[in-house]
C-alpha cells in the first residue's frame, strides 16, 4: 500500500479510495487524448465536467480536481497500481491543481537537488542510476514535485528507485534479473538506491541531450529556459485556462529562482560518468 510522504509532504492532502473491478463505461465521458497513438494506447483521458478518467491497461482512475480525490478501479496488484499512482495520476492531479510537477528523475549532491529533464531515452534514469552510484542519493525517478519556499524551491522525494531498460540494468546491476519489472507491459526493471529522507532545496535543472563528442554543459537563459521547462511538465489538459495561468506562473518562479542547463552527452553509457564528473566541477565552481 502507499504510504505518507518521508519526512515531510506537499501542503496538500489527497484522498484515495480502492475499488474492485472496473469504472462504468466512458458513456457521458468526453476523449481528450490517447497516449502514446490510439492503435497502442497505454492512457486514455476523458473529461466529465470537472471530473476526469484516466484509463490504463490494469486500472481506471476517476480523478476529481475540486474534491482533491482519487478512486482507482483495479484487480491489478497492489505495487502495480502504486507505480501508476506516483507515475502517472498524482503528476495530471497536480497540473489540474496549479501545481504542474516537473517530468523529471533527481538526485541530491550534498543536500542540494538536481533535476534531470528530457525528451524519452535522453537518459533521465539512467543518469540518476549513474549518479547514485557515484555517491548522490535518489530523489525521484519520473514525478519531481515542486514548492517555493520564498527564494528557494523545495524539491520533494518519491519512491526510492529508478526505471532502467534492459541494457542500463545489465551493465549497472550486480543482478539485473533479480530486479523486479516495473509493469508487465514494459521490459524496464525497477532499481532501488538510497534516497533522501526530506524535501531538498533544488540547486538546478540539467535539460539532458544526446550528441557526439564530448560532453557539453551550457547555460539557458530567458525565454529559452522557459520553453525548455514548459516541455517537460506533466499536463493533465491543455485547454484549461486556469491551469495553464498558474503553470506559467509557476515556470516564471522557477526560471527566476533555478539555474537551468543543458548537458550533452554522447550516446554511450560509458559516456555518462564523464558528463557527471564536467556537471560537478560546474558546481563547484558557482
Amino acid at each position: 500500500m502507499l504510504h505518507p510522504a518521508r519526512g515531510g509532504e506537499l501542503p496538500l492532502t489527497i484522498h484515495h479510495r480502492l475499488v474492485e473491478g472496473r469504472a462504468p463505461d466512458e458513456d457521458g465521458w468526453q476523449l481528450l487524448w490517447v497516449e502514446p497513438e490510439p492503435e497502442h494506447p497505454f492512457a486514455t483521458l476523458f473529461r466529465s465536467g470537472l471530473d476526469y478518467l484516466i484509463r490504463v491497461e490494469w486500472a481506471d482512475f476517476v480523478v476529481a480536481p475540486q474534491a482533491r480525490t482519487i478512486v482507482t478501479y483495479t484487480d491489478a496488484p497492489s505495487r502495480l497500481v502504486e507505480q501508476l499512482l506516483v507515475d502517472q495520476v498524482f503528476p495530471l492531479l497536480l497540473h489540474a491543481l496549479g501545481r504542474p510537477p516537473l517530468h523529471a528523475s533527481a538526485v541530491a549532491f550534498d543536500d542540494e537537488v538536481t533535476a534531470f529533464v528530457g525528451k524519452s531515452g535522453a537518459g533521465k534514469s539512467t543518469t540518476s542510476a549513474v549518479a547514485c552510484q557515484l555517491g548522490a542519493r535518489l530523489v525521484c525517478d519520473d514525478c519531481l514535485a515542486l514548492t517555493f519556499q520564498e527564494d528557494t524551491v523545495l524539491a520533494h522525494p518519491g519512491y526510492a528507485a529508478v526505471r532502467l531498460w534492459p541494457d542500463a540494468a545489465e551493465a549497472l546491476a550486480e543482478d539485473p534479473a533479480a530486479l523486479e519489472l516495473v509493469t508487465p507491459r514494459t521490459a524496464k526493471r525497477r532499481a532501488p538506491y538510497p534516497a533522501v529522507e526530506h524535501p531538498l532545496p533544488l540547486g538546478r535543472i540539467v535539460e539532458l541531450r544526446r550528441g557526439e563528442g564530448a560532453p557539453r554543459l551550457e547555460r539557458l537563459h530567458g525565454a529559452d529556459a522557459l520553453r525548455t521547462l514548459g516541455a517537460h511538465l506533466h499536463r493533465m489538459t491543455d485547454d484549461d485556462r486556469e491551469a495553464l495561468r498558474a503553470e506559467f506562473a509557476f515556470l516564471a518562479g522557477l526560471v527566476e529562482r533555478v539555474p537551468v542547463l543543458r548537458l550533452t552527452t554522447g550516446p554511450r553509457l560509458d559516456d555518462l560518468p564523464e558528463a557527471l564528473a564536467l556537471l560537478r566541477q560546474a558546481l563547484r565552481k558557482a
